[in-house]
This record gives structure tokens, C-alpha cells and sequence, in this order.
């Protein structure tokens, strides 16, 4: 799982929110906008610093929203690589423990199926091949309970990371 991971890259919204606030720092550093002329009246002036106070605040507004448009796609973004993440760390180690629970269950099942032929072959006692298989047969019932009762406390376990993880 771990080589399907891709660095995510920036989307639609984050690279508008990321140009709309660099512009406004632009702007906002009086990149744009006309001059008065030398002779303008203070009622001009006022109207000009009015305006601008205007266009600032403007700037400012769509600067912040920017912002957190571009705060709130990164957080989503970063919440959806660690679901990933999590999901597949939680999918390799399921595999692991299936994989090493099958291989637990085969072998016990071939000694309890394989006991009684090599005990004939060699020609054991039935007293001796009964001290033989009585642990064998213990551990094969062990290794079965545990097997189901594990498959089922995964089930809840799976249920549970369904419901948090959306």
C-alpha cells in the first residue's frame, strides 16, 4: 500500500486562494491604483483616501478568506492522507495476522490429520499415540478458538473505524 501513496498536489481552490492572497499583498503594497493630480481638493482627497481605505479592506476581506479557503483544503487534504494512511497500516497488519494465522491453522491441521498414519506406520501403542495426541488435539482447539474469536472481535474493530473514519 505503501507505494500507492502520491504527494498530493495543490488543487483548484488552493491555488486560487494561494494567487488571490499573494495579489492582495500586491495591492495591498500599492502595486495598483491612480494618483491624484497635484492640484485635487480636499474633498477629492478624502473621496481618493476613502476609496482606497474601501479597496483596502476589500483586499484585506478577500486576502482572509482566501486564506481560509487555502487552511481549510490543506486541513481536509491532510485528514484524508492520514485516513489513508491509517487504513492501510490497519489492511498490512490484517493481512499479516491472516496470513500467519492461516499458516498456525494448516500446520496444526496436518498434525492432527497426519498423527494417526505416522503413528500406524511406525506402529505406536494406542496408549503411547493417546500421550501423543491429547496436546496436539488441545492446541488445535485453542488455535480454532482463537482463530474465530479473533475474526469476530475484527469485525466490531472494523465496524468501529468505518463509523470514525467518515
Amino acid at each position: 500500500m505503501a507505494e500507492d501513496f502520491q504527494i498530493p498536489m495543490f488543487s483548484d481552490i488552493e491555488v486560487r486562494a494561494l494567487a488571490e492572497a499573494g495579489a492582495g499583498y500586491a495591492v495591498g503594497m500599492g502595486a495598483a491604483g491612480p494618483g491624484l493630480p497635484p492640484d485635487a481638493t480636499p474633498e477629492a482627497i478624502r473621496a481618493a483616501e476613502e476609496q482606497e481605505r474601501r479597496a483596502e479592506a476589500e483586499d484585506q476581506a478577500r486576502r482572509q478568506a482566501a486564506l481560509r479557503d487555502f487552511k481549510t483544503a490543506l486541513n481536509d487534504r491532510i485528514a484524508d492522507a492520514y485516513r489513508a494512511g491509517g487504513r492501510a497500516a490497519v489492511d498490512r497488519a490484517d493481512r499479516n495476522n491472516w496470513n500467519a494465522r492461516s499458516i498456525t491453522l494448516y500446520l496444526v491441521v496436518l498434525a492432527v490429520v497426519a498423527m494417526p498414519a505416522i503413528a500406524m506406520i511406525i506402529k505406536l501403542s494406542p496408549q503411547t499415540f493417546g500421550s501423543y495426541i491429547a496436546p496436539v488435539t488441545g492446541i488445535a482447539g485453542t488455535v480454532v478458538g482463537y482463530w474465530f474469536g479473533t475474526i469476530d472481535r475484527s469485525a466490531g474493530r472494523d465496524d468501529r473505524i468505518n463509523r470514525s473514519g467518515t
